[in-house]
């Protein structure tokens, strides 16, 4: 317990329920699609009421439908991050990383793509500690882990 992963992008929210099955972290799940997070939601009370999800599973289980840029969109406890931002544009992804490296409590960051280095003035430095292919739908794909390095 303790730790809040929030999956950036989370489409119809399979890894965000994965999480919460998996382990005791709390799960978030933030979708710009309206359609995709409705889908997300409807998923989870689906299986919740098929009893395939415990009432503690869900209970950890946020989704939301909105803009992670937007201030207060993530959540402050946030933990773990997982970017897929494969095909997201390097503005969004700057834009993103500004909000993640200011969550107080960040630890990890999953990318499939390369971050930018961050800020001097950022609270958090983002330091690339591996790099694994990960089997995704089209092909392996290379995610990269960061660690949050305080800087004080």
């Amino acid at each position: 317990r303790g730790s809040v992963f929030v999956d950036i992008g989370s489409g119809v929210g399979k890894l965000v329920v994965a999480v919460a099955m998996v382990s005791e972290a709390a799960a978030f799940g933030i979708e710009l699609s309206t359609e995709r997070a409705t889908m997300a939601a409807d998923a989870v009370a689906s299986a919740a009421s098929l009893g395939l999800l415990s009432s503690d599973e869900v209970d950890r289980i946020t989704l939301a439908q909105g803009d992670a840029t937007a201030d207060g969109a993530l959540p402050q406890g946030t933990s773990h991050v997982w970017l897929a931002n494969t095909c997201f544009p390097e503005g969004l992804t700057r834009a993103l990383l500004a909000a993640i490296v200011a969550l107080p409590n960040l630890r990890c960051v999953v990318a499939l793509q390369p971050l930018p280095q961050t800020a001097p003035g950022d609270a958090c430095g983002l330091e690339l500690v591996a790099t694994r292919l990960l089997r995704m739908s089209w092909s392996d794909v290379p995610a990269r882990f960061y660690c949050c390095k305080r800087r004080s």
